[in-house]
Parts: structure tokens; C-alpha cells; sequence
């Protein structure tokens, strides 16, 4: 292996790492995020505080907000802490779903050139759409 990445994984806010019931997309992220850690890489997990991983866990929640589901703020703002410190990390892994494209948008002008975006193909004109409005 070449040297390790150290690598942020955005998780939903919903359920936590890895569900206890109900979660295919929180389950992904556990095994993504505990996989690279044994592949040596420097994870970082951002989910619910009530989760468990092989990663470091950053938390703006300390429990899963299912019962928020739906409702935009509590995404934006989980996923908002991991953009924030975009520049400690060479690859953001986002599946928190739409707020990735403010968060994106957000720390393009903050974060090294080297960082690559790992999200949804089609939230490209998203993040088009965001800053011509915003700017």
C-alpha cells in the first residue's frame, strides 16, 4: 500500500453505524469505513454518537435523529461538521444524501487542492445550481 489516506466517511444522520434495524445505507458505511481502517487508512466516521466503528467517530448528534427524518436542517448541519474541517482530510465519502451539495460547495474555496469529492454523480448540477444563486 502506498501511504495511507486519511479519509472522511459522511454517514445519514437517521440511523446509527451500523443499524440496528432498518438502515442498508448505514450498514454500506460500516463496512466501508471499518474496511479501510484495517487497509491502514486514518478514518474518520461522521454519524450519530450512538454509533460504533473501527474509525474515529465525530458526532454532532449523540443519537441517531430518526425521528427528524426528512426534515433538511439536521443533515445539513451533521454533514456541514465533517465540510468544515475539509482540509484534514484527502478524500470526503458523502452519503448523507442532499446536503452534500452545500457542503461541497461550501469548502471548495477552503479545502487543499488535492481533496477529492467522492458523492452521487448527480449532485453536480446541484452544486451549479447552488452558486449561481448564491453568487
Amino acid at each position: 500500500m502506498t501511504e495511507p489516506l486519511r479519509i472522511a466517511v459522511i454517514s445519514p444522520v437517521w440511523f446509527a453505524v451500523p443499524p440496528t434495524g432498518y438502515g442498508g445505507i448505514e450498514w454500506v458505511v460500516s463496512l466501508l469505513a471499518d474496511g479501510l481502517v484495517d487497509e491502514g487508512h486514518d478514518v474518520t466516521l461522521f454519524a450519530s454518537g450512538d454509533s460504533q466503528t473501527d474509525a474515529k467517530l465525530s458526532a454532532v448528534y449523540p443519537e441517531a435523529q430518526s425521528h427528524l427524518l426528512g426534515r433538511s436542517l439536521p443533515e445539513i448541519h451533521h454533514a456541514l461538521a465533517c465540510y468544515a474541517r475539509a482540509g484534514d482530510f484527502d478524500v470526503i465519502n458523502d452519503h448523507s444524501g442532499m446536503s452534500s451539495a452545500f457542503g461541497m460547495f461550501a469548502a471548495q474555496g477552503s479545502s487543499g487542492s488535492g481533496l477529492r469529492w467522492l458523492s452521487e454523480i448527480e449532485i453536480r448540477p446541484t452544486c451549479g445550481a447552488t452558486r449561481a444563486i448564491c453568487w
